[in-house]
């Protein structure tokens, strides 16, 4: 006798065997896919921070690239202002208050290598280092 002789002729065995078959087999294709979608949402997220870190280091090279030029120019600038001032007596000397990020430019006689003046001043540096001191008191009251 086959297996096909042996189940009732309404057909009720057959339905619960045929819904857990196709319920296992929904679930099969259910799962697959979500290992390719992990799969490719971690290789966006491996993408996403190759092109951030290439932005990162075009940005980078593009800011060196323009302070390398702002250097240039300020060079090109000073060896003008000194031709220039060659004919009075006087030189210009320059650096920077790394604490104030200032630029500062003596002038001095170019005979005897005195500072004429300076710009800014140096009061005028006092009172921004004092100033500075006091945002930080205001801002270390307020928080």
């Amino acid at each position: 006798m086959s297996s096909i002789e042996s189940l009732p002729s309404d057909g009720r065995q057959i339905e619960p065997a045929l819904q857990k078959q196709t319920s296992q087999q929904q679930n099969t294709r259910t799962r697959q896919p979500a290992e390719p979608e992990q799969q490719q949402s971690a290789r966006h997220d491996e993408v996403q921070k190759e092109e951030d870190s290439l932005q990162a280091e075009r940005m980078q090279a593009w800011r060196e690239k323009q302070t390398k030029k702002k250097d240039e120019q300020l060079e090109e600038i000073k060896e003008a202002a000194n031709e220039l001032l060659e004919s009075l007596g006087v030189t210009l000397e320059y650096s920077v208050n790394r604490e104030l990020d200032e630029l500062i430019v003596n002038v001095k006689s170019k005979e005897s290598g005195e500072v004429i003046r300076q710009i800014p001043p140096e009061y005028m540096l006092r009172i921004a280092e004092r100033l500075k001191e006091m945002s930080g008191v205001i801002l270390d009251e307020w928080s």
